[in-house]
């Protein structure tokens, strides 16, 4: 059994360091999100979780709460 549950989204509109900053600290704050790595480069982030701990569509409603709109990618 796995202790987390690993997502991985593009991200539209990442444009800088700082914004990628931003939506780390959101996600992270989260109870349940273990870790968010946000890439600028690659318009990417990747979110490991809890797998009781979050829902996918409360990281999508985060993230679009940012300004971004974001769409799983398949593992």
């Amino acid at each position: 059994m796995s202790d987390n549950s690993t997502y991985t989204f593009a991200v539209a509109g990442i444009r800088s360091a700082s914004c990628a900053a931003r939506i780390d600290e959101a996600l992270e704050d989260l109870s349940g999100v273990h870790r968010s790595q946000t890439s600028v480069s690659a318009g990417r982030t990747v979110v490991d979780t809890d797998p009781s701990g979050v829902d996918l569509e409360v990281l999508v409603a985060v993230l679009a709460s940012l300004g971004h709109r974001a769409t799983v990618q398949a593992s």
